[in-house]
């Protein structure tokens, strides 16, 4: 059926948040309609929700952190798998988002990750409330609370040592601007009665950021280069030295026309863009 065949007419609908992402019930309404000539309403209950609309994505994801003795994290890998059960709808976009959202929102110079839209046998997963970031950061938080206990630090100022600060460099290249989660810790801690050292309470997002923090981070498929201020955003890429040229020939003589026809006809040929008898 041609689009311009159907006219669509939305009403208020308010805020979708993923849930009107997929068309369940309008294919069939349009098919009802189609079929009988008359206006159709269609409408799904509850049960049939629950067994045929797509739901929020199930994930699993594996961390592993290297963390010095001060409590600083110095690298860390990850390994997320999303089920998009049987279709991808907008599993892939999640999976986009996960890794750009990755290592969360710390300062970690090596980070290293590996994310997977995988298919199973389940109804296909859509697009719900902050998809591809709520459960990475789920479980980028519940780490950080296992690190904060390995190394013996408060959680809190575990947070606040490796939070980003305006300037710093993030994994996927890009300057950090607008920081705020010190900030945002500290006052948590003082409306929980949360006490924290007065170090960590002079901390801030907009000191200490960018210098050694903002470099660019070698990795084994570029080479080590200069290092360049963050706030170009740019990647230098050293090019191979282009071989000398080769001597040129001189070019061969063009051939002789073919012989003119011998029926005095004039034609325009499109081989030597020219007339000829």
């Amino acid at each position: 059926m041609p689009s311009n065949t159907l006219h669509f007419i939305g009403g208020t609908v308010g805020g979708g948040f993923g849930g009107k992402v997929d068309t369940v019930t309008e294919p069939l309404a349009v098919l009802g309609a189609m079929l009988t000539g008359q206006p159709v309403r269609f409408m799904i209950g509850r049960e049939e929700e629950m067994l045929y609309c797509a739901p929020r994505g199930a994930e699993r994801i594996f961390i592993k952190d290297g963390v010095s003795r001060d409590g600083r994290i110095l690298a860390r890998k990850f390994r997320c798998l999303f089920d998009s059960g049987a279709y991808t709808r907008l599993s892939s976009y999640a999976v986009v988002k996960c890794a750009a959202h990755l290592p969360g929102p710390y300062t970690i110079p090596n980070v290293y990750a590996d994310v997977y839209c995988v298919f199973t046998n389940r109804v296909p997963a859509t697009a719900m409330r902050g998809f591809g970031v709520t459960g990475v950061d789920f479980a980028i938080e519940c780490q950080m609370d296992k690190l904060a206990h390995l190394v013996g630090m408060d959680p809190m100022e575990f947070r606040i040592l490796n939070a980003y600060r305006d300037g710093d460099m993030k994994a996927h290249r890009r300057e950090a601007k607008n920081t705020a989660l010190i900030e945002c810790v500290q006052v948590a801690a003082e409306k929980a009665k949360w006490r924290i050292r007065d170090a960590f309470k002079r901390m801030s997002s907009r000191k200490d950021g960018g210098g050694p923090r903002a470099a660019v981070q070698a990795t084994p498929r570029e080479p080590i280069l200069m290092s360049r201020p963050a706030s170009q955003q740019r990647t230098v890429y050293d090019r191979p030295t282009p071989p000398p040229p080769e001597p040129t020939r001189p070019p061969a003589p063009p051939s002789p026309p073919p012989a003119a026809p011998s029926h005095g006809a004039i034609r325009f040929s499109s081989v030597f863009g020219a007339r000829r008898r």
